[in-house]
This record gives C-alpha cells, sequence and structure tokens, in this order.
C-alpha cells in the first residue's frame, strides 16, 4: 500500500541524501532535482556533498555531478572539500575536474591550494594540469588591465572569470577604491565576481568594505522596493493626486535634511519661473538612493507640465524595477553569505556582526541567501533570538525557518522545535514535528510528554510520532489504545499506529474494534488495520466484521478484508470465501448496509479468489440490483456505467478460472515439452510467450511455481543465445512473479554487455521495480577477503563480521578459489596483487563464473588501469585507509 502523502524525509538535507543515495546515470530527472535541492539547501548541503565526493568508493559519476555543480554554486567553502578530495585522489579525470573546479572560485584560497597541489602531487600527468589551472591565476598585466577583463562580465564571462582569477591575487589597500568603484558600475556577474576577490582581500579595510556593501545593499533594497510601491500607487491615481502624493513624499524625506531647497522649489513651482531648475538642483544634491533621485525627476516632469512624458516613464520604470529588485536582491544574498563565511572563519566577530544580519532578515531584505546566512550562525541556546525567529508574522517564511534550522541537524534546537509544535498554524507545527523528529533527544523528550498525563502534551506527542512514524511507539501507543482516555485522543493514537503500519499492532488494533465504540473510532481502527496489509489483519478485520453495524464501517470493513489479496498471485483464502459472501451480503443490504450495493461492489471489484461460483453469484445479485435502480429518479448514467464495468470484470475473472484447468494443462505440457537446447527450444519459447501474453491468464499457485522453476533454471544457465536470453527475460516480466526479480537482478548485475543487462532491467521494470532500484546493488551478505597482510586481514574481519553477515579469509588466491567454489559470495575485497602477480584477471574470471557479485579493491596500488570501468568493481579503497570507510564502501 502506498504510504500517505503527508510522510516526507524530516529535512531537505535528508530529500538530498535520498537523491545522492539513489543516483543512477541514467534518471534522466536528475540533475534539475540535484541543482533544485542545492538552490534550498545553499552551504548547508557542502558537508554531505563534500563527504561524498571525497569517498574513493562512491560512484564516479556521481562524484563528477557534484564537481560540475561547483561551476554553478561557487560558494567559496568549496574550497575545504575541494582539497580533501584532490590530495589523496587516484582517479586522473576527477582529479582534472577537481582542479578546474576549484580554480573556477576565483579566490586567492583557491589558488594557494593549487599551489599547494602542485607541491604534493608530483607525477607529470598531475603537474600538468596543476600548472593549466595556476597560469590562469597569473599576473601577466597591470591590476586595471585584470580589472577591466573582470567587468566584461555577463557579456563575455569566461574573460570576467579570467580576470577575477588574476586579481586573486593582488594585494594591497590601494586597489580597494578601484574595487569598490568596479562594484558599483558593473553587471550582476562581475559584482558577485568581486566580491569573490574582496572576500579573500588580506588587507583588513577589505572586512570593513564588505560590511560597509552589505549596509549599503539592504539600502538600495529598501529604496527599490519603496519605488516599486510608489509606482503603483502612481499608476492608480489621477494627475492632480500623483503631483500632490509626489510633494509629500518629496516633503518626507526633504523636510529636515534641504529645508530650504524644498522652500525654493515650492516658491518656483508658484511662479513658474527659471528658478524650478535651481530649486530642483538643490535636492538632487541632497538626495540619496534611486527612490528619492526618481520623486525628483518625476516631480520636475509633473511640475513642467510633461505629463505624456510623465506617464511613459512611470509605465517604463514600472515593467524594469522586477528585473532590478531581483539583481538587488541576489547581491544582498551574496554578500550575506560571504559575511557569514567570515564570521564562521572567526575574521569577523559573531557578536558584533550577526546584529547586522539579524536586522536584515527581520526587516525582510534580500532571500534565501541571506536567510540561510542569518540561520546558520544563530546559536542553539539563543532563545531569544530563535522565539523571535518563531515569531515571524508570515507562515511560510516560519515553515522556511524551520526547514533551514531543521538541516542543521543539532540537537540543541530540541526545545526551539517543542515551541514551533505551539504554532496556531497547522501547517507550521506539522513543519516543526518533522524537524524535531530528526534529532536524537527528541523521542525521550516525546515520550515524557506522552507520559505526563496532560492532555494537550499527550495529543502532541502522538501527533509527533504520527508524523515521524516513530517505529519505537508502537508499544507505548498499544498500551495507551487499553486506557480510559477522551475518544478524540484515541483516534489520534489510532491514527499514529495505521501511520507505524506495524504487523505486531494487529492484535491489539482488533481486540478494540467492537461496535460499542464511538463511529470515529471505529473508522479509524478500520482504516489503520488496512494500512497494516497483512493476512492476519485483513481475515481478522473479516472476522470482527460480524460484531460490527454501522454501514460506514461495515463498506469500509468489507474494503479492508481485501486489501493482503492485490491479485492471483496473492490470492483470498477460499476457506473464508462464506463469511465473505456474508459480509457483501450485508453491505449491500438495505437495511444493515443502507443499500451501497454500488460501493460494496467497488469494493468487490478488488477481489482476487480461486472460486468461478462466487464471482457468478456475484455478478447475479449486483445485476439484480442493476435492474431495480433503472426507474428510480436518483440514478444516472455515470452509476450506470461503474455497475457495467464491475460486472465486466467479475464475468472476465469468472471466465478466466473457467478454462484455469484446460489451459494449466497445456501451459505444463508446453512448458515439458520445451527441449533444454537446440533449435525447438527457441521455438517452444516463442509458444509459451504467445500462452503467458494472453491478459485473461490466471495461475494457479502450484502452476505458477512450476513457470517460476523453469524460467529460474533457464535464467541462472549460461544462455549463449542473445535471442533466447531476451525471450527469458520477456517471459519473466509477463508472468508477473514476484520470485524471479531476484534471478533477473542477477542476469542484470552480470551481464556481460549492455544488451544482456538491458533485457534483465526491462523485465524487472514490467515487474514493478523502480530506475532507481534496478540500479541499487543488492545485498551483501557474504564476503570473502582476499589479503596476503594477516594483521590488516584480522583488522577488516573484525570490523566486518556481525550477526548478518559472514566473512570468510584468504590469503592467496588458491586458498580464495577453493572457499568461492565451495560457495559463492556477494563481495570479495581483495588486493590487486598476491604472490602469484596480478589479481585483476583472476578476479574477473571468478565474476564471470559467478563465484562473486561484486568485488572492491583494497590495494597501496594507486595504478589500476585493469578495474576502471568494470561493471562488477564498486569501488577503490587505497592504503592505509580507516576502516570507516570500508563500512561505508559495503553499505554503499
Amino acid at each position: 500500500m502506498a504510504l500517505p502523502s503527508r510522510f516526507a524525509p524530516s529535512t531537505q538535507l535528508d530529500a538530498l541524501r535520498t537523491l545522492l543515495g539513489d543516483f543512477s546515470e541514467r534518471d534522466p530527472g536528475f540533475q534539475e532535482q540535484f541543482e533544485k535541492s542545492l538552490e534550498i539547501l545553499r552551504q548547508l548541503a557542502l558537508p554531505e556533498l563534500g563527504q561524498r565526493l571525497a569517498s574513493a568508493t562512491g560512484p564516479k559519476a556521481l562524484r563528477l555531478r557534484i564537481l560540475q555543480a561547483v561551476l554553478v554554486f561557487d560558494w567559496p567553502e568549496w574550497d575545504v572539500h575541494l582539497m580533501h578530495m584532490l590530495q589523496p585522489e587516484a582517479d586522473l579525470e576527477l582529479f582534472d575536474e577537481g582542479c578546474a573546479a576549484l580554480g573556477a572560485l576565483c579566490t586567492r584560497r583557491a589558488m594557494e591550494g593549487l599551489q599547494r597541489l602542485k607541491e604534493l602531487r608530483r607525477d607529470p600527468e598531475r603537474q600538468e594540469i596543476l600548472d593549466r589551472e595556476l597560469l590562469r591565476y597569473t599576473l601577466n598585466f597591470a591590476f586595471e588591465d585584470h580589472l577591466a577583463w573582470l567587468l566584461e562580465g555577463a557579456g563575455n564571462p569566461v574573460m570576467a572569470h579570467m580576470g577575477a582569477r588574476a586579481l586573486a591575487g593582488f594585494d594591497g589597500s590601494e586597489h580597494l577604491g578601484d574595487l569598490m568603484l568596479a562594484f558599483q558600475t558593473g553587471d550582476a556577474l562581475a559584482r558577485h565576481l568581486i566580491l569573490q576577490v574582496l572576500a579573500f582581500h588580506r588587507d583588513p579595510d577589505a572586512e570593513v568594505l564588505l560590511l560597509f556593501l552589505f549596509r549599503e545593499g539592504q539600502d538600495d533594497l529598501a529604496d527599490r522596493r519603496g519605488l516599486k510601491g510608489l509606482l503603483d500607487q502612481l499608476e492608480a491615481l489621477s494627475k492632480t493626486v500623483q503631483r500632490g502624493l509626489l510633494r509629500a513624499n518629496l516633503e518626507e524625506r526633504f523636510a529636515t535634511r534641504a529645508p530650504a531647497a524644498l522652500q525654493a522649489l515650492d516658491l518656483a513651482v508658484a511662479e513658474r519661473g527659471p528658478a524650478l531648475a535651481l530649486a530642483l538642483d538643490g535636492l538632487r544634491a541632497a538626495a540619496r538612493g534611486p527612490l528619492e533621485a526618481y520623486l525628483i525627476q518625476a516631480f520636475a516632469l509633473l511640475a513642467e507640465g510633461k505629463l505624456g512624458s510623465f506617464q511613459t516613464q512611470v509605465k517604463d520604470l514600472a515593467a524594469r524595477i522586477p528585473a532590478h529588485l531581483a539583481e538587488d536582491c541576489a547581491i544582498l544574498d551574496d554578500i550575506a553569505a560571504l559575511v557569514a563565511f567570515k564570521i564562521m572563519e572567526g575574521a569577523l566577530p559573531l557578536e558584533e556582526t550577526l546584529p547586522l544580519l539579524e536586522q536584515a532578515f527581520h526587516a525582510g531584505a534580500g532571500g534565501e541567501g541571506l536567510l540561510i546566512a542569518y540561520l546558520r550562525l544563530v546559536p542553539a541556546d539563543d532563545r531569544p533570538r530563535l522565539e523571535r525567529i518563531l515569531a515571524e508574522p508570515d507562515r511560510l517564511r516560519r515553515i522556511r525557518c524551520l526547514e533551514v534550522l531543521g538541516s542543521r541537524e543539532e540537537d540543541r534546537l530540541v526545545q526551539c522545535f517543542l515551541k514551533a509544535m505551539d504554532d496556531p498554524d497547522v501547517e507550521v507545527a506539522h513543519a516543526a514535528m518533522h524537524q524535531l523528529g530528526k534529532l536524537p533527544s527528541a523521542l525521550p523528550v516525546m515520550m515524557d510528554l506522552f507520559r505526563s498525563g496532560h492532555l494537550d502534551r499527550v495529543r502532541a506527542a502522538v501527533q509527533f510520532f504520527s508524523e515521524n512514524r516513530t517505529a519505537a511507539a508502537a508499544k507505548p501507543l498499544q498500551t495507551f489504545l487499553a486506557s480510559e482516555s477522551p475518544d478524540e485522543l484515541l483516534v489520534d493514537a489510532v491514527h499514529a499506529l495505521g501511520n507505524l503500519a506495524d504487523p505486531s499492532t494487529a492484535n491489539s488494533l482488533l481486540a478494540q474494534l467492537h461496535s460499542g465504540k464511538p463511529l470515529l473510532l471505529q473508522v479509524a481502527l478500520v482504516e489503520a488495520l488496512t494500512r497494516l496489509n497483512t493476512a492476519q489483519a485483513s481475515l481478522g478485520l473479516l472476522k470482527k466484521s460480524a460484531e460490527l453495524t454501522l454501514p460506514s464501517v461495515l463498506l469500509l470493513a468489507l474494503k479492508g478484508s481485501l486489501a493482503a489479496f492485490p491479485g492471483f498471485e496473492q490470492p483470498f483464502p477460499p476457506d473464508q470465501v462464506p463469511v465473505l459472501e456474508h459480509l457483501i451480503e450485508r453491505c449491500c443490504d438495505s437495511r444493515e448496509g443502507a443499500g451501497k450495493w454500488l460501493t460494496a461492489a467497488q469494493c468487490v471489484q478488488e477481489l482476487y479468489v480461486f472460486d468461478q461460483g462466487l464471482y457468478d453469484r456475484l455478478r447475479e445479485r449486483f445485476n439484480t440490483f442493476l435492474s431495480a435502480m433503472h426507474h428510480k429518479p436518483s440514478w444516472d448514467r455515470k452509476s450506470h456505467n461503474l455497475a457495467l464495468e464491475i460486472l465486466k470484470k467479475l464475468a472476465r475473472r469468472a471466465g478466466s478460472l473457467s478454462k484455469l484447468e484446460d489451459r494449466e494443462r497445456a501451459l505444463e505440457a508446453l512448458i515439458e515439452g520445451i527441449p533444454p537446447a537446440g533449435a525447438l527450444r527457441f521455438d517452444g519459447l516463442l509458444r509459451l510467450q504467445e500462452t503467458l501474453s494472453d491478459p485473461e491468464l490466471v495461475l494457479s499457485q502450484a502452476c505458477a511455481q512450476r513457470l517460476v522453476a523453469f524460467l529460474e533454471t533457464g535464467l541462472q544457465g549460461d544462455a549463449g543465445d542473445f535471442r533466447e536470453l531476451e525471450l527469458l527475460c520477456d517471459l519473466a516480466g509477463l508472468s508477473g512473479q514476484p520470485a524471479l526479480i531476484e534471478p533477473l537482478r542477477e542476469v542484470y548485475a552480470h551481464g556481460a554487455s549492455p544488451g544482456r543487462r538491458a533485457f534483465a532491467r526491462k523485465a524487472l521494470l514490467v515487474l514493478g521495480l523502480t530506475d532507481k532500484e534496478v540500479d541499487r546493488r543488492l545485498p551483501i551478505k557474504r564476503i570473502l577477503l582476499l589479503e596476503p597482510n594477516a594483521f590488516f586481514l584480522k583488522r577488516m574481519q573484525s570490523a566486518l563480521e556481525h550477526s548478518e553477515r559472514t566473512v570468510v579469509l584468504a590469503h592467496g588466491r588458491k586458498e580464495a578459489e577453493a572457499a568461492l567454489l565451495a560457495c559463492a559470495v556477494d563481495l570479495v575485497i581483495s588486493e590487486s596483487q598476491d604472490a602469484e602477480g596480478d589479481l585483476v584477471g583472476w578476479l574477473e574470471r571468478m565474476w564471470t563464473q559467478r563465484r562473486c557479485r561484486y568485488v572492491l579493491a583494497s590495494t597501496a596500488n594507486h595504478d589500476l588501469p585493469g578495474l576502471a570501468d568494470k561493471p562488477w568493481v564498486i569501488g577503490r579503497l587505497y592504503k592505509p585507509y580507516p576502516i570507516e570507510d570500508l563500512q561505508q564502501a559495503i553499505e554503499g
């Protein structure tokens, strides 16, 4: 059964982890989802991305995608993670892409990182890559020339980045003024690059300038928003009122700063003389920002009677201002992110600088960048600031704040989320529950609330268990159901158990279900049992239906009784048919079931049972109802067509069952007649394909097992004929048997060519697996360690052995081969060489013979061309490495 729609990862960071964990090169939507996730999380994603980037055992294609993201999201914090990856990186392509990404940051620290790498990685290939990147930081021209390149901006982004890299190497306060002037005149890209240069400038005044630009950017954005509001007002007013509004705004802004200029303006307007230009010049000298400049210009046009020019200007500015606002907002976000970075680096004091970000945040300045910059820095124990954040008037903004705070995954934020759960807006409270559910301390806190006896606290705890599907709450909730608690709380507890969908709760739910309970509680109990989706719950619900009397509950019980039996592969038990038929009759009865026969028929169309007689009886019964309803005024064509479609379904199933024995005999004869090899085998498989393609085909469990055994044998054999393997995979998909998923995954994992893998993939998709599930690695339960070094061998063994995993040891290939011939394994962790030489060919032979599913290289040899791009190699670990890396590589 599908999970409820409200269920989601506890944090945005969990969503990113799920996306990265399910990565598939064939997933066309990955890149869009990945970039969207980074736009939401921004720098909060870096620890997770850095860990994936530095993992030598991670998918190479995924690591390349992360490196390419650096070019789009060029946050300066990347440099630490890139250096951590590049220092030990053995793959030359990844090293090349990583150096390009580091260089693209256009910061002094990136340049210094490349210089450090040049000292550490001395091989010729890497020296050539590093020389290429460092050349772009070379100061071949004067500062002014490189600044001119940077100011090319979006018109020539390649030249702009070249200029930014070169400027990263310049020192000295004499250049700060030039950078400031360039920032004011450059386009969005040029300003972004200047900020990158400025953030790593070694002059202390650069940090002062950065804070100045932040304040100025905040003022400009507020000014621009004020201008937009003014333009919106002007468009809706008459000419006379427009002039009065402009004059009032001038009075408000210049009455204290330039009273003489205002007085001169009024006189000049009254006299309509040449003094108007002089008065306007006096105001322009005192003007600050785009809003005041526009007020003066617009008032001048109205005072001079240029009404057409004024209206054109209003429309033109109104059309252009959204783009200007977006640019101002993006620049302020950029500056805020760099200020936060400098604070976290210790270059700016938190106590003095945080209030600056706080003021901008609560003023609504900037966008996501400023919001994340501020919320990354708010201390988890700063209750006044956190309470002010939770009091933000916009509910969507409160939800977003909770998401960002949750992505920090700090246990000390428990009290903050607890307080947010009391938010009057339900969506905000739900968001707080999600974030709280991620924190380790949350469960003990919520258990204490649950046991407190205080109704509001108990209700909050139950909602928390329900929202986060807290498995540990199953037993306490079952105990709670038997208590004398208010009915509304018991309903909430049942909903929580339904969300947990723990099969062990079936008996407790069934024990509470009877007609003496309130309607809402009965409905909740039946729905919870239905969601368990187990035979015990469905059949228990069927038995309990005899004690139920309310029509709406009876219909839900009928639906729940069939939930665990979704097809002829899992049919309804024939011995329970009499009880089921009695329940159907009660639902259709005009007194007990309020005559809801059509609703009952909709439930029954999901019935799969090997009982042709029952289908015939149901069709006859529903036909009778249908005939009786034709003359009633409430009957309509839509209901009529729905009933006919249900009757057709029941007729088709009855017809299929009437031919079941003949079809099964023919199918079994066909299977037995297919030879193990030769030309006639292919013809027999084609006839089997035609038989299984019949949409009305129904197989008993015994016949389905014989078909599975036949196809499983064929899939496990070495089908040399390319067409035969394609046909076997197609037959496995047509069979609809879940038991063939694992054999097909074996074919997919051991496909010697893309074509063979494609056949297995297609069949797995037909059987209901998603692309991500097909590509997911099979569970690793049995491991062979091939390691000549006895000490390292024991160290790996002690780290990998646990109750659900078997580890076999081998010091050389002969010992390993004997163990593999005795019993195949899921994974071989092997050195690249033993005493007899190179192991790559031997490992491939073991994989080809299906003695192992995967290989993990554990070696001191960084040059392993023979293991590159092999589908069965899941990673490479270069000694010495921490045991944690080994665990991570296996768990995938």
